[in-house]
């Protein structure tokens, strides 16, 4: 399999190469659209190869749900806890579909047309570097593995825009319609405070380095599991947040730190350059920050993914701009950038390769 998708890979990266000879953005729609068609195609065919946890429970959830009366009277309500608009959305597809192969893999492909469409709307001027990194670096997980997360990574997208903008009613808005598919979504409301906060950089440096010392010292367990025994089902978030099944990643950690290091000292650049910088900066702050607070608990970093994810499809392909407007050295950065996605590419692919 890994062999069929390493072409794929070299396909994505020839076409943002046309973000190295500025292509006018007209043409790029275009081109845009073609590939975005095969990124999708591609898509369904690989989502059934992938064998994992994730797409049997899903597979398992869209056999058990019927009909929407079913769901509300309660005699199909599908795999336990899993959110009501994703259940919703199960539902209507197999309106249409009846075989939960299928009816998953169109979930799948749906997912991916979300994200990619997003980036469409939002990152037009590096339209095949901002693909690039998604699918180098994002691709894996969110799009063909955890599926109701990227829903609300779809749903979440406008936010860059809405934050900003201060039009808070429909940010809480957005935020109530993607916990219907995950309930972490709730963690985007620290966001509309963090956006004014973090725009003072030395706030935003005491806090890096206060919650990677707490994190260090594992004391926001010891926090948690006090106040697990009074609150109402302490012993859900014990078991799900408290999971130490498998610690974070610490290189992922200090490359976002290193990443968020050089935003903030280019930031002034980058935002005339890009009217998204600034929030994919408090995204990223608000990541490493999670990621230092709950170091111990990878479930807990799922979670700060998903705010890299943001801030990696807004803040690397504006880091073209810190380039000089030759052609050469915005190459030299499109290549080392391929590379280190093509290292994650194929990490991903090598441990799904053996089931």
């Amino acid at each position: 399999m890994f062999l069929a998708l390493i072409p794929f890979y070299i396909i994505i990266f020839a076409f943002s190469l046309n973000d190295v000879f500025n292509v006018k953005i007209s043409s790029k729609k275009t081109l845009y659209c073609f590939i975005m068609f095969f990124v999708l195609i591609f898509t369904f065919f690989v989502s059934n190869i992938i064998i994992s946890t994730d797409k049997a429970n899903y597979e398992y959830n869209f056999k058990l749900l019927t009909t929407i009366s079913d769901y509300i009277n309660g005699t199909a309500k599908g795999r336990r806890g899993t959110e009501a608009g994703f259940q919703f959305l199960n539902i209507i597809i197999k309106i249409f579909i009846k075989d939960e192969n299928y009816g998953v893999r169109l979930i799948v492909v749906l997912c991916v047309f979300g994200i990619t469409y997003r980036i469409y709307q939002y990152s037009p001027q590096f339209l095949f570097l901002s693909l690039l990194i998604y699918i180098g670096h994002f691709y894996g997980w969110n799009g063909i593995i955890l599926l109701r997360q990227t829903c609300a990574l779809v749903i979440l997208f406008p936010l860059l825009k809405l934050i900003p903008e201060k039009k808070y009613f429909k940010v809480i808005a957005l935020i109530f319609i993607a916990t219907m598919f995950h309930t972490s979504s709730l963690l985007y409301l620290f966001i509309i405070p963090l956006y004014k906060i973090f725009q003072n950089k030395r706030i935003l440096i005491f806090a890096v380095i206060v919650t990677f010392f707490m994190g260090y010292f594992d004391i926001l367990s010891h926090f948690i599991t006090i106040i697990a025994g009074f609150i109402p089902r302490g012993n859900v978030l014990l078991r799900y947040i408290l999971n130490q099944g498998k610690s974070g990643n610490l290189i992922a950690y200090f490359e976002m730190l290193f990443i968020l290091c050089v935003a903030l000292y280019y930031k002034r650049k980058l935002c005339q350059n890009n009217k998204y910088a600034n929030i994919a900066i408090t995204y990223l702050g608000f990541a490493v920050v999670l990621m230092g607070l709950f170091q111990r608990f990878e479930i807990v970093n799922r979670f700060a993914m998903a705010f890299n994810f943001y801030s990696y499809i807004i803040l690397l392909p504006a880091f073209i701009c810190l380039l000089r407007k030759h052609w050469t050295e915005r190459l030299l950065y499109i290549s080392i950038l391929g590379i280190y996605l093509f290292i994650f590419f194929i990490r991903f692919y090598y441990i799904f390769d053996k089931y």
